[in-house]
C-alpha cells in the first residue's frame, strides 16, 4: 500500500499548530453526523444553501470511499449504512464559521431505521427451517447463516491461551475459588489541540497540514481515496500531543475528508473539531471487562486461573489484534500458574471508536490481576506482599518452557522487598486493616461516627511496560536511525522529531561514546528523498529502541574513525535475531524489544468531612535500565503521575505532594519508563481505597459519589460499581 517516495513528495515537520495556520481565500468546514446509531441514510440535503456553501458527501470521493484495515473496511464518509451515532456523513463548507453552525442545524437527513443486516436476515430462524424443509434447503440455510455471520460478526479479533488443565475441570481438595469482574474505563484528560486539517491543491498536487502521528498511513489513505499518486502529496506535520489510538489513525480519515472538499471546491479548506467533538468521538474510552476465576490452595498457591477479557472497540479499531494480544500477555502477568486459560476478544458495537492509548494498553490487565491478587490474599489470610512473592514466576526467563512468555522480570522479588521497606507497607497495611474492621464493627452497632475516626488504606501494584511489540500488525520493527559524521567530527542524526528530553538523552549518549559537545550534534528531521517512517509516531519515537540504534551507530563511528573516509553515513536497524525471539504464530517467546518494570504503593485517607480521598504518599521503584538522565526522568514521571491522578475520579483532581521515586541501578540498555505509572497507580489506588472502605472497588475511574455510596448505601453484595 505504501510506495517508496521520490524527491517530488515531501514530509516536513513544523512546530506550529495547524489550527493557527491561515491561508488566503480559505473556507471552513463542519462535520455533519449521523443522527442515529444504526440504520441506512436515504438522503441528506438543505432546502436552500446560500451561495458559497456546499455539502460534501461520499459521492464526491473520486477514488475509494472504503479504506481497508486489519479490522475491516472503514469509510471516509458514511456511505449509507450507519455504524454509530455521530458517524461523519458529510462536510458542510462555507466562508463563515458562525453561519456554518446555524446551517448545520437545518440539514435534512432521512434514514431507514432498518439496517442492511435486517433486510438480509430471513424471517425464519434456521432451526425452524430445519423442521419444514428438505436436507438441501437445510444446507442452503446453514450456508446462509455462515455467510451472514462472516459478514456481520461483531467479533473483530480474538486471542486464546491454554496451558495445563482447564480450570473448570480441576478438582483439588481444600482449595478456594475466587471470582471477580474488573472494569477498566480510564481515559487520561487531554487539553491539547483538537483534531482537524487544512488541505489545498496547486498544480494537481495536494498539500495537507495536520497533526498526523502516522504520515505513511495518511499518505496511503489520501492516495486511495483521491485516486492520486503518493508523489503528488505534500504532508506538513504540525505539533501533536494527543496519544489515544483514535488520534493516531482517524486523523487520516479526517484529513481525507477535508482533501475531498478542497478538490471539489478548488479552494483551501480548514476543519477544526470542537472540544466536545474531540471528547465524544476521538477520546472516549469504551469499557474493558476482565473476569478472573482463580483456584488457590490453602497456603495461597495459585493452582489454576481462568481469565475472560472483553474489549468494546466501538465501531472499529485497526489495532484490534494487537490490543487483544497484549492484554492477553499482560494478563498472564508475572505470577506462576501451571493451569491457565485466557480468552480475549474485541467486539464491534454501535459506538464511536474506543480510544486506547497503545503505550498504556496493558494497564487494564494489570488493574485486574493486581486487584485480584489482593482478593486472593484476603481469602488466604496472607499479606499482599506474601501472596505475590509466593506466586512469583521463577521460570519467567526459561526459554525451554515453550508455554511461557519470556519477560525480563527477574528483579520482581527484590523490588517488592525494597518498596515494602521504603513505604513501611506491612505495618501500615496491618494497622489500616484493623482500623477499617473496627469502624465497620462499631458502625454496625451504631456506636461510632464517621467523624470520630480516620479511614486509611494502602495498596501495592507491580507491572511492566513493553516497547517494540514484535507481533504488531502495524509495527514490522523496521525502525532505522541514520547518523552522518562530517570531516570535522560533527554529526547529524537523521530522525523524526523527538522530545527535548530524548534529544538530551541522545546528546549525552553521543558525548559518552564519541566525546562530542552539544554544539557538534545536529538533528535533521526533513524527509524529502528518503522513505518516511512507516509506523506511528508513538512507535518510531520509542526511546528504548532508538537509543539502542543510536548507540550502535556511534560505536561503529568510534571504531572506524581512523580507518574510513569521511563524511561517513551509518544506518542501523533492529537485528533480525532480536525479532526471532518472538514466535507470533505459536504466540510464545520474548514479545518485546525492551521491558521496563515498576512496583508502586499508594497510601490514602478518607476525609471525614468531605468524604473525599486524600492521597498521603506514593512510592515507586523503577527498573528502566541505565538511567542516562535521572533528574529529567524523575521530573517526567512526576508529571505523568499528575496526569493519572487527574483521571482516577471523574470530575475531580486527586493530588499528592509526597512522591518518592527510586531507580534500580542497572547497566542494561535504557527502556521506556514514562508510561509505567499508568500501569501501576490505578490498581494500587483502588486497593488502598478498598481497604479504607472495607469494600471491594472493582471499577476505574470512580465517580464523585463512590465513597458516600459505599459508606451509606452499598448494594447487597457490598461491591461498589
Amino acid at each position: 500500500m505504501n510506495k517508496k517516495l521520490t524527491a517530488i513528495s515531501k514530509l516536513t515537520f513544523q512546530k506550529e499548530f495547524y489550527s493557527d495556520v491561515n491561508i488566503p481565500d480559505m473556507i471552513f468546514a463542519k462535520t455533519i453526523r449521523a443522527p442515529v446509531e444504526k440504520g441506512i441514510i436515504t438522503s441528506i440535503s438543505h432546502n436552500d444553501l446560500p451561495e458559497g456553501y456546499s455539502l460534501i458527501t461520499a459521492r464526491d470521493v473520486p477514488g475509494s470511499n472504503l479504506i481497508s484495515t486489519p479490522a475491516g473496511n472503514i469509510p471516509i464518509f458514511c456511505d449509507g449504512n450507519i455504524s454509530y451515532l455521530g458517524e461523519p456523513i458529510a462536510l458542510l463548507t462555507g466562508p463563515n464559521e458562525e453561519e456554518l453552525e446555524t446551517l448545520s442545524k437545518e440539514i435534512n437527513i432521512s434514514f431507514d431505521k432498518k439496517t442492511i443486516e435486517d433486510y438480509l436476515v430471513s424471517d425464519e430462524t434456521p432451526s425452524k427451517k430445519r423442521k419444514t424443509k428438505t436436507q438441501k434447503n437445510n444446507n442452503e440455510s446453514s450456508d446462509f447463516q455462515d455467510i451472514n455471520e462472516q459478514l456481520f460478526s461483531d467479533v473483530i479479533a480474538t486471542r486464546t491461551i491454554k496451558k495445563g488443565t482447564f480450570p473448570d475441570e480441576i478438582k483439588i481438595e481444600n482449595c478456594k475459588t475466587i471470582e471477580n469482574e474488573w472494569k477498566y474505563e480510564l481515559s487520561i484528560p487531554n487539553y491539547g489541540e483538537p483534531s482537524g486539517a487544512i488541505c489545498f491543491w496547486k498544480n494537481q498536487n495536494l498539500t495537507v497540514i495536520t497533526a498526523t502521528q502516522w504520515p505513511s498511513n495518511l499518505r496511503s489513505t489520501l492516495s486511495l481515496a483521491l485516486n492520486i499518486s503518493d508523489e503528488s502529496i505534500n504532508i506538513k506535520k504540525t505539533a501533536s500531543f494527543n496519544r489515544g489510538s483514535n488520534c493516531v489513525w482517524f486523523n487520516s480519515i479526517i484529513s481525507t475528508q477535508v482533501a475531498v472538499a478542497a478538490l471539489k471546491l478548488q479552494k483551501p479548506v480548514k476543519l477544526v473539531y470542537t472540544r466536545s467533538e474531540q471528547k465524544q468521538f476521538l477520546e472516549t474510552m469504551q469499557p474493558i471487562l476482565i473476569k478472573h476465576k482463580t483456584i488457590v490452595s490453602e497456603n495461597g498457591k495459585i493452582e489454576a486461573e481462568k481469565i475472560d477479557i472483553n474489549v468494546d472497540a466501538g465501531f472499529s479499531n485497526p489495532f484490534a489484534q494487537e490490543i487483544v494480544d497484549r492484554l492477553t500477555i499482560a494478563s498472564s502477568g508475572i505470577y506462576r500458574c501451571e493451569n491457565l486459560f485466557v480468552e480475549a476478544k474485541i467486539m464491534r458495537t454501535h459506538k464511536s471508536a474506543s480510544s486506547i492509548d497503545l503505550q498504556q494498553l496493558e494497564a487494564a490487565s494489570f488493574f485486574a490481576i493486581e486487584n485480584q491478587m489482593n482478593c486472593i490474599a484476603e481469602e488466604c489470610n496472607l499479606t499482599p506482599i506474601e501472596i505475590r512473592i509466593l506466586n512469583l514466576n521463577s521460570q519467567q526467563n526459561s526459554k525451554k518452557d515453550k508455554n511461557q512468555f519470556i519477560l525480563n522480570t527477574e528483579n520482581a522479588s527484590e523490588m517488592f522487598n525494597f518498596i515494602t521497606s521504603q513505604s513501611d507497607f506491612n505495618r501500615k497495611h496491618a494497622s489500616f486493616k484493623f482500623g477499617s474492621k473496627q469502624y465497620s464493627m462499631q458502625a454496625d452497632k451504631k456506636e461510632t461516627s464517621l467523624y470520630s475516626t480516620h479511614l486509611r488504606g494502602i495498596g501495592i501494584s507491580y507491572a511492566w511496560e513493553g516497547s517494540g511489540y514484535f507481533g504488531s500488525v502495524i509495527n514490522d520493527n523496521s525502525q532505522t536511525l541514520e547518523v552522518l559524521m562530517e570531516n570535522d567530527s560533527s554529526i547529524t542524526i537523521h530522525c523524526p522529531p523527538v522530545s527535548p528530553i530524548i534529544q538530551d538523552v541522545w546528546t549525552k549518549t553521543v558525548f559518552n561514546i564519541l566525546g562530542l559537545n552539544p554544539s557538534q550534534i545536529k538533528f535533521d528531521t526533513n524527509y524529502k528523498t528518503y522513505q518516511e517512517p512507516q509506523m506511528p509516531e508513538s512507535i518510531y519515537s520509542n526511546i528504548s529502541i532508538m537509543t539502542s540504534l543510536l548507540t550502535k551507530c556511534c560505536e561503529f563511528l568510534k571504531k572506524n574513525k581512523g580507518t574510513k573516509k569521511f563524511p561517513l553515513t551509518v544506518k542501523r536497524q533492529i537485528s533480525a535475531n532480536k525479532k526471532k525471539e518472538w514466535n507470533n504464530e505459536a504466540f510464545t517467546g520474548n514479545p518485546f524489544h525492551g521491558l521496563g518494570t515498576c512496583c508502586a504503593t499508594v497510601e490514602l485517607e478518607i476525609n471525614p468531612f468531605t468524604l473525599k480521598e486524600e492521597i498521603k504518599q506514593i512510592v515507586l521503584f523503577i527498573d528502566g535500565g541505565k538511567m542516562l538522565n535521572p533528574q529529567d526522568s524523575e521530573m517526567t514521571i512526576k508529571l505523568e503521575i499528575e496526569n493519572i491522578l487527574s483521571a482516577l475520579v471523574q470530575n475531580e483532581n486527586c493530588i499528592c505532594d509526597n512522591i518518592k521515586i527510586n531507580f534500580l541501578q542497572s547497566n542494561k540498555e535504557p527502556t521506556q519508563i514514562g508510561e509505567l505509572v499508568y500501569q501501576v497507580i490505578p490498581a494500587a489506588f483502588t486497593q488502598a481505597l478498598s481497604q479504607a472502605l472495607g469494600k471491594k472497588i472493582s471499577t476505574i475511574p470512580l465517580n464523585a459519589e463512590t465513597i458516600y455510596e459505599n459508606l451509606f448505601n452499598t448494594n447487597e453484595s457490598g461491591v461498589v460499581k
